[in-house]
């Protein structure tokens, strides 16, 4: 969509800005909400946005959250990784239990050796894309916003994604 400059002030700007990463936190809100993970209670009270200035001007639109955020939304975590874009599971291979004089279950101990990707095992994880496609879908609207201030700037949305 073509927009014509106009002349804003920096104040009107900034509010817009703003406020676009506002409703942008609502959004994202929305998306944890319909996430089954564990601890999505924590990730929904730790969202937060942050703004940049420079010379005044809103310059960096941040969202800080746990660190979960991005394990659930790539699928990893407790023995699970990615390679190559694929979720597979990585596991110390064999372990065995060790007893003491009595018989007694003392403990579980893992071989010693280098961890082993499985990719025929089942994988139970999922990436959850909770954050990428809400900015996907609404990066257009701050691109808009950018363009009425000063059409020769651009957005550069992969700053913004998670990767």
């Amino acid at each position: 969509m073509a927009v014509q400059p106009q002349e804003i002030s920096q104040e009107e700007y900034n509010k817009r800005v703003t406020a676009w990463g506002s409703v942008l936190g609502t959004k994202l809100r929305t998306s944890i909400r319909s996430l089954t993970t564990k601890g999505k209670g924590d990730l929904l009270r730790s969202l937060r946005l942050k703004t940049g200035k420079w010379f005044g001007e809103v310059d960096k639109l941040s969202y800080h959250f746990e660190r979960h955020g991005i394990f659930a939304h790539k699928g990893v975590g407790r023995g699970y990784k990615m390679v190559g874009g694929k979720v597979i599971r990585a596991s110390i291979p064999g372990s065995f239990i060790t007893k003491n004089d009595e018989g007694k279950i003392t403990g579980r101990v893992l071989k010693a050796g280098p961890v082993g990707l499985f990719e025929d095992s089942k994988v139970l994880r999922k990436p959850a894309e909770w954050f990428n496609p809400v900015v996907n879908e609404n990066i257009e609207g701050l691109a808009d916003i950018i363009a009425e201030m000063d059409a020769d700037r651009m957005v550069n949305a992969t700053k913004i994604l998670i990767k």
